[in-house]
């Protein structure tokens, strides 16, 4: 499940979108482009980039548990704002945009990420 953006090639929106997402997805990800199928038409195709993070990516931790990934996110803030927050949006949006797809590792991850906060929150308050 996913979102596209349709816009103009070469048009200023275009540009402007595709600087805003490669300043956002650097760090290794690589563009690719391909297609895609919209769920409501299944007959169409799509011309889409996306970006992909693969294991040659400079920025990839090599396999984790779900608590070492938590952890990494919890703390981790890039130039675009703080992991965690991006993977609050990203879980809730996933709620919006698809509520009938459960993405099991999404939710769980945002769960315990959630719970390092509630931690932090609940040591903080104590002292």
């Amino acid at each position: 499940v996913s979102v596209s953006l349709s816009l103009q090639p070469f048009s200023s929106e275009a540009h402007a979108v595709l600087e805003q997402l490669d300043y956002r997805e650097k760090g290794g990800y690589k563009a690719l482009l391909t297609q895609v199928i919209p769920v409501d038409n299944p007959e169409e195709r799509l011309n889409v980039m996306v970006y992909l993070g693969t294991t040659s990516n400079p920025n990839w931790a090599g396999p984790a548990s779900l608590q070492e990934m938590a952890l990494q996110i919890h703390r981790s803030v890039g130039p675009s704002g703080p992991n965690k927050e991006y993977l609050y949006m990203l879980a809730e949006s996933m709620r919006t945009i698809a509520p009938d797809v459960e993405d099991a590792h999404l939710f769980e991850l945002e769960a315990a990420v959630r719970a390092l906060d509630n931690a932090l929150a609940a040591a903080e308050q104590e002292n």
